[in-house]
């Protein structure tokens, strides 16, 4: 197919149901990419998306027999549940293991829901992600390039939202909420997990010659978004991504299992590594800039502070309130030079440290076993949609070791929805043969 013929009148002469599917994709893909805060309204409304399609179509969706990803992620969610009695913040930690259900359950349910769907619904669905991805990168290259003028238009009408600091606030509170970031670093993660599987639905739909136009505007626009974000995680990801496309291309199965050993031997190097970096004052006289800077003292506090509750950990998410605890009694030193106090922070900015700090060395095994059973899935895909997913997967593997926090909601609905596109893509190929 042309690319051009995805704007035929007659392809989109749609069945109401059709319709609903198509318009709860595009929100959801949209939304998640413009304003990842919702990343988990984003895949709720894809997952029941595809599950109405399915009955409407009659489908039958088969459960059995469970992936070894599902078994291993839902023991992982079970011990983060009973992990509620001994954690330092129990409603935290219980809200992480609810999410982290519902979240796996919603993408088994969803993926094999794709597998039973007509090839036409899945074409439909597919064809609206690679829209929405593409509306979605000019809105944020309009709003970065313009000042964030759609954001500040939106603004004005509503006395209580004002535009402060680079982000909406709501000031009816004694202190403002602010419900929006001006900068687009936020949406990088959302953008990074989608990029490659959009890059696969491009090829999908339309083969590798019609592909190269569209898959080049979708790379060349997020790199450009990249480079504009300052996101350094992002920047690393998308390069290193880009070298694991390229040698999978030719050899799978050496990446493949290239990502599995980087993924265990982080959690096995992550702590003395963490110690090393600050033992060698790595954080001082401008050595690395501000950020990593703060970040290795940060390391570094937070790996000493694993060997205190080294088995099972002080819960999932409890890290914000036990350092504000913390802080409230007593502030943690800064010493000169410093960029940042010695203290944990709300979350350790790398997942394989925060595992062991919050989960303990028993979440840490079983956090490790779900994500290699995540990555040998993928040698079930065809061998011509693996390279896309797995520099996917190794987008997802830079970002979780110097980024966002773990069990922070929308970063966990952003590997998730990550999971249900990359799922549209395995369903979608062996259709076409």
């Amino acid at each position: 197919m042309q690319v051009r013929r995805w704007f035929d009148a007659e392809i989109w002469r749609l069945g109401p149901s059709l319709w609903i599917l198509v318009i709860a994709t595009f929100v959801a893909i949209f939304t998640f990419v413009t304003t990842p805060w919702l990343a988990l309204a984003a895949c709720g409304t894809m997952i029941a998306a595809v599950s109405y399609i399915a009955r409407q179509e009659g489908r039958t969706i088969s459960l059995r027999p469970l992936p070894n990803w599902l078994i291993a992620g839902g023991i992982g969610a079970v011990y983060i549940l009973l992990s509620t009695v001994w954690s330092g913040d129990p409603r935290s930690t219980a809200l992480s293991g609810i999410i982290l259900a519902l979240l796996l359950a919603g993408v088994h349910i969803t993926a094999r829901a794709l597998v039973v769907v007509s090839v036409e619904t899945l074409a439909h669905m597919t064809r609206t992600m690679i829209v929405a991805v593409l509306l979605a990168l000019l809105f944020l290259l309009i709003e970065e390039v313009a000042d964030h003028a759609i954001k500040r238009g939106l603004s004005w009408p509503f006395r209580v939202l004002r535009w402060r600091d680079g982000g909406f606030a709501i000031d009816w509170a004694v202190a403002p909420m602010k419900i929006s970031s001006a900068g687009i670093k936020w949406s990088m993660p959302p953008l990074d997990f989608l990029l490659w599987p959009a890059l696969a639905i491009c090829w999908l739909q339309l083969g590798a010659r019609q592909a190269r136009l569209p898959q080049l505007a979708i790379a060349g626009a997020a790199l450009l978004l990249i480079v504009l974000s300052d996101h350094r995680t992002s920047q690393v990801a998308f390069v290193l991504a880009t070298v694991a496309f390229a040698v999978a291309s030719r050899f799978p199965v050496f990446v493949r299992r290239s990502l599995m050993a980087l993924w265990g031997l982080s959690f096995v190097a992550i702590i003395p590594l963490a110690q090393a970096a600050y033992d060698a004052k790595l954080h001082l006289g401008g050595r690395v800039g501000p950020t990593m800077a703060a970040r290795i003292i940060l390391w570094n506090h937070t790996a000493g502070e694993v060997a205190k509750q080294p088995i099972a950990g002080v819960g999932a998410a409890a890290t914000r309130l036990i350092d504000n605890q913390r802080e409230a009694l007593s502030p943690a030193p800064k010493p000169e030079g410093y960029y940042y106090q010695l203290r944990t922070g709300p979350h350790a900015h790398d997942v394989f440290l925060q595992s062991w700090y919050e989960l303990g060395a028993l979440g840490t095994v079983l956090f490790a076993a779900f994500g290699l059973c995540v990555i040998a899935a993928l040698a079930g895909a065809p061998r011509d949609t693996q390279p896309y997913l797995l520099a996917a997967a190794t987008t997802v593997y830079v970002t979780s070791a110097a980024s966002f926090g773990l069990f922070e909601p929308w970063f966990m609905g952003a590997f998730a929805m990550c999971a249900l596109v990359s799922s549209a893509v395995l369903a979608y190929r062996p259709r076409l043969e």
